[in-house]
């Protein structure tokens, strides 16, 4: 018994998409007909990872598996007919004593007009849309958040301030990846093989008058890890200590950004600003598509963005005519 044939791959962010060739699998699936044994094909419909649950593999580093399954499969994520399927669908009405049933009629698809991103929240505006956040003297995954009833959170973002009086080395160790930032400006990034950063010297206006600086680290997680050893290790957030210069950073600010549809709703009351041309801090971005009466299957463009989150929202607009 096979209980797994694979018939394609599952794909990781900045690699090529994952093929197996159609007589491949036309020709092994025939030996399994010839000799009897038991099969069962993965995977046979693509598929979609949505949400955060894209999940990732480490060998030898972090590599997160993108949103759509596909996985070459012998129908597709969209569930169109493949190469594969119809080799597939001759080579079973050929062993089958019995007619195959019809095909069914695939779903209609259509290209919908690009969509303008006209507004945007830069992410530090966005903060008092949040739930509270967490106030501790060192800092934690976020699996570890005193949140959600004691369970912490397991998917998005989380961000961590504190304030410093001097620049330095930044020491500090990161699951997936990391922004730093000092109070709204970039200053660098972390991630699993990048421990240290130089945070600039913080300038002294008053020698009379501790000038202090926000340090803020937003941390993401990329994706939980599916199989191997490292599937024990996945701390998501500030894994342990923060230094600067040897210095333990202590008080900390943390939030939550789990991206729940909670949090979305209660956007929908912010002050949005007119996006501008180019914006390099993270934010998010309000656009909306226009779809007719009858909407149809569609698929998302992104390669012209990197590092990017989509939540769509539906909202229906009702017309009545009301007669005298």
């Amino acid at each position: 018994m096979v209980m797994e044939y694979w018939t394609g791959w599952f794909d990781t962010w900045g690699r090529e998409h994952n093929v197996k060739s159609a007589e491949e699998i036309r020709y092994t699936v025939s030996r399994f007909i010839k000799y009897g044994i038991s099969f069962n094909m993965y995977m046979f419909h693509g598929g979609t990872n949505f949400g955060f649950i894209n999940g990732a593999f480490h060998y030898d580093k972090h590599s997160s598996v993108v949103t759509s399954y596909d996985y070459d499969a012998v129908l597709t994520e969209a569930g169109d007919y493949t190469e594969k399927y119809f080799k597939l669908r001759k080579l079973f009405a050929s062993a089958s004593v019995g007619f195959l049933p019809r095909l069914p009629q695939l779903i209609p698809k259509t290209v919908y007009p690009t969509v303008g991103l006209a507004f945007y929240l830069p992410l530090f505006d966005i903060l008092p849309y949040l739930n509270k956040p967490v106030m501790l003297y060192t800092p934690v995954t976020m699996e570890n958040l005193p949140i959600n009833n004691g369970s912490g959170q397991p998917f998005g973002f989380v961000l961590y301030e504190t304030s410093i009086c001097a620049g330095g080395d930044l020491y500090a160790s990161v699951s997936d990846s990391a922004q730093v930032f000092l109070n709204d400006t970039t200053i660098g990034n972390l991630d699993e093989y990048t421990y240290d950063l130089t945070i600039p010297t913080i300038q002294v206006h008053d020698p009379t008058v501790q000038d202090c600086q926000l340090l803020r680290i937003l941390v993401e997680n990329q994706g939980r890890i599916n199989y191997s050893w490292k599937i024990q290790n996945e701390w998501k957030g500030l894994n342990g200590d923060i230094s600067i210069n040897g210095t333990l950073l202590k008080n900390f600010t943390i939030y939550s950004l789990d991206m729940k549809m909670s949090f979305f709703e209660r956007l929908r009351s912010a002050t949005w600003r007119l996006a501008p041309e180019n914006y390099l801090g993270p934010a998010f971005y309000l656009g909306t598509l226009k779809a007719d009466s009858s909407p149809k299957d569609t698929f998302l463009d992104l390669s012209a963005r990197r590092g990017h989150q989509i939540s769509l929202q539906m909202v229906v607009s009702h017309h009545m005519d009301v007669g005298n």
